[in-house]
């Protein structure tokens, strides 16, 4: 899930009442820039399936980046960092968008998010081995934070989302599967750093 994350962050700025979207986007997307850059560490893992005509997902060994107890670690990091520089009620939605994170992931994933990393209590509905469900259900929480974010930013935020949501749908469906975890890793690494760096500018603007 990409699109839902950023759905999620700029829904959060109609409430947060201050700040740059854009550190509402790197809350909601850090814990999967933090997966891309420990997969290509070699410290956890991206299972790309052997047929991606009957099975167009991946799966992820990472008990570090997307557990519970790291989630709650990001949660409060972003939390202080927003008390420190915008306040209390600032603080509270960093932190509520970067706890979203596990919520949404857990939403659609198969059942590979852990409690406290490996083996421990596992989270996850399976949606995701139904594409086209977990797609219109990523579609809806993202159209769903644009409709709230709208009254407040009229802006070209709007439209990067928008973009994002359709090239989800689009590289789910249609889209070729990588061919190495390096190759799986980098593009979506850039993607997420572009995407912070691009909501950042285009709310400053």
């Amino acid at each position: 899930m990409l699109a839902g994350h950023m759905g999620a962050a700029v829904a959060a700025r109609r409430f947060a009442a201050r700040g740059n979207v854009g550190w509402l986007v790197l809350a909601a997307l850090f814990a999967d820039v933090v997966l891309w850059v420990l997969i290509l560490l070699g410290v956890e893992r991206v299972v790309i399936p052997v047929d991606p005509e009957t099975r167009r997902y991946l799966t992820f060994v990472f008990p570090y980046s997307h557990s519970v107890v790291a989630t709650c670690l990001y949660a409060c990091v972003f939390a202080a960092m927003g008390v420190q520089w915008g306040g209390w009620r600032w603080a509270g939605w960093l932190g509520a968008v970067m706890a979203s994170h596990f919520v949404l992931d857990a939403l659609v994933h198969i059942p590979d998010l852990t409690l406290a990393g490996a083996d421990t209590l596992r989270f996850g509905t399976s949606l995701q081995t139904q594409p086209v469900a977990a797609l219109a259900v990523e579609a809806v929480l993202t159209v769903a934070g644009l409709v709230v974010y709208w009254p407040v930013r009229r802006n070209a935020v709007v439209g990067v989302v928008v973009v994002t949501l359709v090239l989800t749908v689009g590289g789910t469906l249609w889209g070729p599967m990588p061919e190495s975890e390096a190759q799986a890793a980098v593009g979506p690494l850039l993607t997420n750093v572009g995407l912070i760096a691009l909501c950042f500018w285009l709310d400053r603007r």
